[in-house]
């Protein structure tokens, strides 16, 4: 007889069956199985059953899973609950049950707007199959800060020996291109601050946002930006005295341009000049960031930052919420589980 499947919320009745699926299927991942971290990562209570992390069950063992992050988004003038739709896993072994495709089901069966950002070509196909749809969302760009980084992702593994050399006869390239942020530097206006004083200037641009948009309010910030203690990255602020702002995250190589904005073209520079400062000293190799429009795009290209072959990704479920009636999402690297 085929055993039965089930679908519930995490819960601490569940916390050894899951660490167990946990450690099979994401091997050497320890926030994956650490109870405090999963219900920090998807919002949860404390204690309890967390319907933002939905087990499936096979005779008591969790054979898959999906996160599923609340948020609160912003369509037009209308305020909606969400879900940000996140690390769906089936296990090895429970594979060709249609597992992922019930687990999914069972999730965006809320009356609430399901999204996901970036998906796995295995969760695409999975989730393009129950429904969702795509909404284009913002360029991907990257600026070397150093080029070793960078050439690690493109040379074989047999010849990354010569990364090191390799980095430093280009290390005038990167200088050149890059060299509006690097020439010309002296009092730029910018203060490095916490998160909480830039908060005020995130509501208050959010506030002329149209277009579709998770609300950055000071719950979704304090859970974002304070992270928890012995997972989190440090995050803080910089901002200027025109009412630009960024709010930036070291991951490792990465310095993570969480979100950003300037009210005018000529604080551009001051604010990218103050980030750039902010990876040398961090020793980041790799500034990421993104670009919601074409004049976006266009500054951050002039002073040296390259496209990423593809943009975000954005899917919805259910599409009509958003499609076609708005043709893109304004999404930031903090909106969902990215880098969590």
């Amino acid at each position: 007889m085929e055993a039965k499947l089930s679908f519930v919320p995490y819960s601490e009745r569940y916390s050894e069956a899951h660490r167990v699926f946990a450690l099979k299927n994401w091997k050497g991942k320890r926030r994956r199985y650490e109870e405090s971290y999963i219900r920090w990562k998807f919002r949860g209570p404390m204690q309890g059953e967390m319907e933002s992390c939905l087990l499936a069950l096979e005779n008591e063992a969790v054979v898959g899973q999906v996160g599923l992050i609340p948020v609160d988004i912003r369509i037009g003038e209308q305020s909606l609950k969400a879900q940000w739709v996140c690390d769906l896993m089936v296990d090895r072994a429970a594979q060709g049950k249609w597992i992922g495709s019930k687990i999914l089901k069972a999730a965006i069966a809320r009356n609430q707007v399901s999204l996901g950002s970036d998906p796995s070509k295995a969760a695409d196909v999975v989730m393009s199959r129950i429904g969702f749809r795509p909404i284009k969302g913002p360029k991907k760009l990257i600026m070397p800060v150093k080029l070793n980084h960078l050439l690690s992702w493109r040379i074989p593994e047999k010849f990354k020996f010569a990364i090191p050399l390799l980095a430093q006869l280009c290390r005038p390239i990167i200088f050149w291109r890059s060299r509006g942020l690097r020439w010309h530097r002296g009092q730029n206006g910018v203060k490095r601050l916490p998160w909480q004083e830039v908060a005020p200037l995130i509501e208050q641009h959010q506030k002329k946002s149209t277009s579709p948009h998770v609300v950055h309010d000071f719950d979704f910030l304090q859970w974002r930006c304070s992270g928890l203690e012995g997972f989190a990255a440090k995050i803080y602020a910089i901002a200027t005295n025109a009412g630009s702002y960024a709010i930036l995250e070291e991951g490792g190589p990465y310095l993570y341009v969480q979100d950003w904005f300037v009210p005018h073209r000529e604080d551009f520079i001051p604010l990218y000049q103050e980030i750039l400062q902010v990876a040398i000293e961090a020793g980041s190799q790799t500034i990421q960031t993104l670009a919601q429009d074409e004049q976006e795009t266009e500054m951050l290209l002039n002073v040296g930052f390259l496209v990423r072959r593809h943009d975000v990704k954005i899917i919805c479920y259910p599409p009509h919420m958003l499609i076609p009636t708005w043709d893109k999402f304004l999404y930031c690297l903090y909106d969902s589980d990215g880098n969590l």
